[in-house]
């Protein structure tokens, strides 16, 4: 007891341990919305699903074209296969999130599951999941009272494990640059699909998309540039102490008068 009470306050005194309930939380909540589909025997054989789709179309509440169609031409002919990738899903996300194993490829799944309720037109809580589960993926919570603090030595990707270490190589550098540019590539393809304007448009997907998506690529541009990574759009050249002593010297035997 005595040393999982010091494991616990060690823990606890780490930087980002504020954001251990949000993680929970998450991590919970991914739990209930499975459990709450397993007990409702409509979804083992794809009718709520193919219900809840269709009550999306007839509502006019997908706005976006391409999404239209894939509804029509993918989920829809596979309801019951795609209900219980739902299901799965969202019990793997919820268990790796509550648990911290290879909680950041969790996020990562819980948000592109979000991001598909936003294009159906569900909106709520999935704008509220995107940007909790956005905070936990930068604040690096899989680390705290989590077993990805063990499995980040042997699994250091930050895509995929959370770690207390968080110097970025190059590629994960690279990679959060190119996720900027995706998402406001993303943004700018949004907006002509906005809808309402009003102060009431936190309710239609496309806007709430391109404001998402917009935040996002703010997110990855600042992990980019937090991480020293200037120097990869702006080579700048370093002076070395070596340099700096040549140069010294030399000054010093041009001109013996001033010694």
């Amino acid at each position: 007891m005595k040393r999982l009470l010091r494991f616990i306050h060690r823990e606890l005194q780490s930087e980002q341990s504020y954001l251990l309930p949000l993680r929970l939380f998450i991590g919970l909540g991914w739990i209930r919305a499975a459990a709450e589909k397993l007990m409702g025997t409509d979804w083992y054989a794809g009718q709520a699903l193919t219900k809840f789709l269709n009550e999306q179309l007839q509502t006019g509440a997908v706005h976006f074209p391409f999404y239209d169609q894939l509804i029509h031409n993918v989920f829809l002919p596979n309801a019951t296969v795609l209900g219980w990738v739902i299901i799965i899903g969202q019990f793997m996300a919820g268990f790796a999130i509550l648990t911290g194993t290879l909680t950041n490829a969790a996020l990562i799944g819980g948000m592109f599951m979000n991001i598909n309720f936003v294009l159906v037109g569900k909106v709520n809580p999935s704008a509220f999941y995107l940007v909790i589960q956005t905070v936990l993926f930068v604040g690096h919570t899989g680390a705290i009272c989590g077993l990805d603090s063990k499995l980040s030595k042997w699994i250091p990707n930050i895509f995929v494990t959370a770690r207390t270490t968080r110097t970025l190589n190059r590629l994960e550098k690279n990679l959060f640059f190119a996720i900027a540019c995706l998402s406001w590539f993303i943004m700018l393809l949004a907006i002509p699909s906005i809808r309402d304007f009003s102060p009431h448009s936190v309710d239609d997907p496309a806007m709430l998309l391109t404001i998402l998506s917009g935040l996002g690529g703010l997110t990855a541009l600042i992990i980019f540039f937090q991480n020293n990574a200037f120097e990869l759009l702006v080579p700048t050249t370093k002076v070395t102490n070596v340099q700096s002593a040549k140069r010294q010297s030399s000054a010093h035997s041009a001109s013996p008068i001033l010694e």
